[in-house]
């Protein structure tokens, strides 16, 4: 996972660093400095990642499960947890839509590690990659509730693998005609 580093004696905002003009430029000549198909990643991943936080913000969770079965090309049938690709996967490297979640991430206030599964999730289908969103529970040493998101591409943690050997998983979402999009919609 990328790391942001600071300076010392830069003050942060939450988790996001302070917005400075120098900050600004030096992101937007790097930004520019990319090639084409990175920055089109970028964008398409700051949008879905963006989305997908303020979606977990303000509705409730059966229209996320089916806005993202709907985005990511799941037929009605199948549910979220399902692997079945809409299209033949393109070009696009798994490990690039995953490092493009992970750096937006940085700059999206409050993408969690759901936003980011569901972000990552949403953008491997988009491309013909199989993915399933998995859910893991614990108990810290002092007795809280800890809960985590990852996903999960062709048998290998894909986005979230920090702590999940400590965690209980979940199990898949069920096939609940209520979670999935409706057959006039597609």
């Amino acid at each position: 996972m990328v790391r942001l580093q600071l300076a010392p004696g830069n003050r942060r905002v939450g988790s996001v660093p302070m917005v400075t003009p120098r900050r600004v430029t030096t992101v937007l000549k790097t930004f520019l400095a990319m090639p084409a198909p990175e920055r089109r990643l970028l964008v398409s991943a700051l949008g879905v990642v963006t989305a997908t936080r303020l979606a977990l913000t303000i509705l409730p969770s059966r229209v996320i499960i089916r806005a993202v079965a709907r985005l990511s090309g799941k037929r009605p049938a199948t549910s979220l947890t399902t692997v079945r690709p809409r299209q033949r996967a393109t070009g696009l490297d798994p490990r690039r839509i995953t490092w493009a979640v992970e750096r937006v991430s940085l700059r999206v206030p409050g993408a969690t590690c759901l936003t980011q599964a569901l972000s990552a999730h949403t953008l491997l289908s988009r491309h013909g990659h199989p993915s399933r969103i998995c859910l893991g529970v614990a108990r810290s040493e002092n007795g809280d509730f800890r809960a985590h998101a990852w996903l999960e591409s062709q048998g290998r943690i894909v986005i979230g693998a920090d702590g999940v050997a400590k965690l209980t998983r979940l199990p898949d979402l069920p096939r609940n005609p209520r979670f999935l999009p409706s057959q006039d919609s597609a």
